[in-house]
Order: structure tokens, then C-alpha cells, then sequence
């Protein structure tokens, strides 16, 4: 490899053997700037010249093959006529035959003459002979460095500063500044109403919690893992209550436990869940009794309607007028009001002509005096409440204390209740701050740590930050309920 100052224009490199004057004697040792030239007495006309393309074997001076780059090819006296690289300028360079004559020559190569030197006075040899002694100091630090490098390439070097200018942008460091980048999306992550509820009393999913859904127009149950427990072979279905749900195959209802094995008794033309040990059931489609879980009547079917129950008492009509029995059929308020919704909290929702109103069971007085369009059952100390066709609720007291602003509700259930704003659901806390934002068809409390949610036109589970936990793919699903 040639040195960057002689690059394409100089021989290869000179070894130590004396380069020839005119006559053909030696000069001094060296040649120039460290090329290899072969060893050898009597160079010119008898030792191979290097490779490179040049003749070997023939008077060097006088024959073809010069090496290119615009040196000499005829008879000159070579050693005063080279203009530059540490050689004299002397006579007869520029005219020899090869080299421009005119000016522009000058211009490509600086430092040539362009015509015979002005000063034809012959030149000393101590010029050429301290030329010589740089040119082997040269030549040995060349060879020192090549040294170096070459072995640098088998091993690792410790680079320089300048070296190290180019590979630093390209070192691990920069990429490690990603990272800092990733940790601003975790705040944002999960939807941030979710906080506040998610401390209230929604418990866990529970693990024998069993819910009814509704695949290919049949029914059955599943767990809260979203699999299958009861097959899907029934015409309708309710949920769990105290160990068994209501089921409706074969032109009638019985009730299933959780290992899937039906309550015999004769089908009813109607049920309700049990609650207390007693569960709402109606024979040929006519008058209301209450059973225990053996199929036994508590109450004989004389009532002629019986609604779900809550906190042991049942709703029961007699004639036009409500009341409440408990599952003894002891009346517990008399007949007396136009509706009655299921008590829960010890309170339960009536009417007294077209309004509706809260009762506390406690001492039977009103808590929220009948003005409503409709109430529904308490739940969190909350209860539902439609003022002029918006939903809002109140508390025990009769206190309004969630604005009247939604278009449907469900009452509260483990610490959230379902409402909807124009066409979506979604979730609210008993402070009335939206916990999952309304994007649902429909919805249904929650119940065991899960709530049933309807989006594209198919039925899934969240739990309480909003998140999908068993994907939508029934046509219709119930709340969970424990089956123990």
C-alpha cells in the first residue's frame, strides 16, 4: 500500500539497495518514500524490476515500461529533472518527451516547471545524500506503523480519540433511552374512573359462581372462567340463588342445581328464585304458592301473584291490591298499595296510584313519599328513582343524591350499578362519578365480581376496571350468582 502523499504517482517501495545515477553508479541508499525495489548490484540493466507492470530485465532507464503517471521514459538525467515528492527541479524534466510543455501542466501538478530551470549550475550531492537518510527513516516508520495496524486488526485496539468520535452515537447507550419512553404509557393504560370503585365492596370472582347464557337458542351455565358446566339444553333460564336457578324446558319450569341435576317435583306454569329457602312458583297458570328446595309447599298456590323476593319477604297480590308476606305467608304490610317491587335493604318500592314510592320495613312509614314514575329495588343504600323519564337515586333518607339524568338504570350491586346514557351503558360508583364509560347495548349488574354486557350485538363479562374477561359470544347472558 502506498502512502498517501505518493499515492498513484510513485513506484512501489525502494528496498536498501543504492538507486543509479547517469552513469549508472550509485547515488546513496534508498530510493524514495519507502517502495520496494527488488536488491541487487547493477539495477538498471540487470535485476528484475518490481511488479506492478513494469519490464524486467532491461535498461530501466532507456525502455518502455516506465511506471505512468507522467515520470520520464527516455535517456534523462533523471536524478536533477523530477520536480517534486523530495526530488530536485534541475534541467531537462519538462522537456523530455511524456510531460505537457505548457502551462496548464503547472496547474495539475504543482511544483513542476514548465520549461529548462534558470540556475543550470550543477547541484551538490549532500542534498540527495540527506534525502536518502530521511527517506530510510521514513521508510522504518512506515513499516513500524503497517506493524501496528496489522496486528490491531487481530485484536481489539483501545481507539483513539478520534476514532472514537464516529462509533459513539452508535454505542448501546442511545437506545437505552427508549425505555424512559415506555413507562409514560402505564399512567394512561387503565381507564382512571376504574380507581376510585375498585376499592368498594365488589368482591373477587368467585369460583363456583355459575351464570346462565344463552348459545344457539338454548341455555345453560357456565363458570366464571367462561366454561361450560350445565350444557345448553334448556328453553330459558334464570340465575343461581341460593344453590339452585330456575329453569324452563318441556312446556314448564323446575330448578337445576349446579351439578345439573333438576329439582322433581311437577313442572310450574311459572317460578321466581328462591330466597330464605323459599322460592315463588305458580301452578296452571293461576294462583301462587311458595316451595322449599325439596319441592314442598310452604305456602299453598292461593295468592294470585307472587314476585321475587328479598331480605325473606315476598311481594303478593291479592285481588288488585299488594302486600307482603314473609316465606312463612305471614303478612308483613298489609294489602294495601297498587304495586310493590322486591325488598332489599329494608326498604321496599310501592305505589299509590300512579306514583311510586319507599317504604322502610322497619316501622312501615314512607322514607320517599310516592312521586315518582317508577323506582326499582335498593341496593348500596341507593334506590332508583324516575323523575320526569330520567333515572336518578336516592338514599335511605329520601334524599336525592345521584342527579335524575340517565335513561334506564339497575340498581347497585357490589358497590356499581348499570345506567344508560341515549343508547349505551355503562358504570357508575354510589357517588355518582362514571366508572366505566357508557359503550355497551346493554348490561346487567355485577354479581361475582362479573357483569354481563352486550356489544355487537353479542354477550360478554367484564369485570370492575371495565375489562373484557370472557369475550362476547352468547345471544344473551345473566348475571353471576353464587350456586352454593
Amino acid at each position: 500500500m502506498s502512502t498517501p502523499e505518493n499515492h498513484d504517482h510513485t513506484p512501489q517501495q525502494p528496498g536498501n539497495q543504492p538507486y543509479p545515477n547517469n552513469d549508472g553508479q550509485p547515488q546513496g541508499t534508498g530510493y524514495y518514500l519507502g517502495q520496494d525495489y527488488p536488491q541487487g548490484q547493477d539495477y538498471p540493466q540487470q535485476q528484475d524490476y518490481p511488479q506492478q507492470g513494469y519490464p524486467q530485465g532491461t535498461d530501466y532507464t532507456q525502455q518502455q515500461g516506465y511506471p505512468q503517471q507522467g515520470y520520464p521514459q527516455q535517456g534523462t538525467d533523471y536524478s536533477q529533472a523530477y520536480p517534486q515528492q523530495g526530488y530536485t527541479q534541475g534541467t531537462g524534466y519538462a522537456q523530455t518527451q511524456g510531460y505537457p510543455q505548457d502551462a496548464a501542466y503547472s496547474n495539475q501538478w504543482s511544483g513542476y516547471t514548465q520549461g529548462p530551470p534558470q540556475d543550470p549550475k550543477p547541484k551538490s550531492k549532500l542534498p540527495w545524500i540527506i534525502l536518502a537518510i530521511v527517506a530510510v527513516l521514513l521508510v522504518i516508520g512506515i513499516a513500524v506503523l503497517v506493524f501496528v495496524l496489522s496486528g490491531n486488526r487481530d485484536q481489539p485496539a483501545v481507539p483513539s480519540p478520534s476514532a472514537t468520535a464516529a462509533p459513539e452515537p452508535t454505542n448501546a447507550p442511545e437506545p437505552t433511552t427508549a425505555p424512559e419512553l415506555t413507562t409514560a404509557p402505564e399512567p394512561t393504560t387503565a381507564p382512571e374512573p376504574t380507581a376510585a370503585p375498585e376499592p368498594t365492596n365488589a368482591p373477587a370472582p368467585e369460583a363456583n359462581a355459575l351464570a346462565a347464557v344463552a348459545l344457539e337458542d338454548a341455555w345453560g351455565y357456565i363458570n366464571t372462567s367462561g366454561e361450560i358446566v350445565i350444557p345448553n339444553k334448556y328453553e330459558r333460564s334464570w340465575y343461581f340463588s341460593e344453590g339452585w336457578a330456575p329453569v324452563y324446558h318441556d312446556g314448564g319450569w323446575t330448578f337445576v342445581n349446579q351439578e345439573g341435576k333438576e329439582l322433581m317435583v311437577p313442572s310450574f306454569s311459572d317460578v321466581w328464585q328462591f330466597n330464605n329457602g323459599a322460592a315463588p312458583v305458580q301452578i296452571d297458570g293461576e294462583k301462587w304458592g311458595l316451595i322449599d328446595n325439596q319441592g314442598n309447599y310452604i305456602v299453598e298456590p292461593t295468592y294470585d301473584e307472587i314476585k321475587e323476593g328479598g331480605d325473606g319477604l315476598f311481594p303478593a297480590r291479592v285481588g288488585e291490591k299488594w302486600g307482603l308476606i314473609d316465606f312463612n305467608g305471614q303478612t308483613v304490610i298489609d294489602f294495601t298499595f297498587d304495586g310493590m317491587k322486591p325488598p332489599s335493604d329494608g326498604v321496599v318500592g310501592v305505589m299509590q296510584g300512579n306514583a311510586w314510592g319507599y317504604l322502610a320495613l322497619s316501622n312501615g312509614e314512607f322514607i320517599f313519599t310516592p312521586q315518582a314514575e317508577d323506582v326499582w329495588r335498593f341496593g348500596d343504600d341507593r334506590g332508583p328513582v324516575r323523575i320526569d323519564g330520567k333515572w336518578g337515586f336516592v338514599d335511605q333518607t329520601g334524599k336525592l343524591v345521584i342527579a335524575a339524568e340517565y335513561d334506564d338504570v339497575w340498581n347497585f350491586n357490589e358497590g356499581l350499578a348499570p345506567v344508560k346514557l341515549g343508547d349505551l351503558w355503562g358504570f357508575i360508583d354510589p357517588q355518582g362519578k362514571q366508572v366505566i364509560e357508557p359503550k355497551f347495548l346493554n348490561a346487567d349488574v355485577f354479581s361475582g365480581g362479573l357483569a354481563p354486557v352486550e356489544t355487537v350485538d353479542l354477550w360478554g363479562y367484564i369485570d370492575t376496571t371495565g375489562n373484557m374477561v370472557i369475550p362476547p359470544q352468547y345471544l344473551e347472558a345473566r348475571p353471576f350468582n353464587s350456586a352454593s
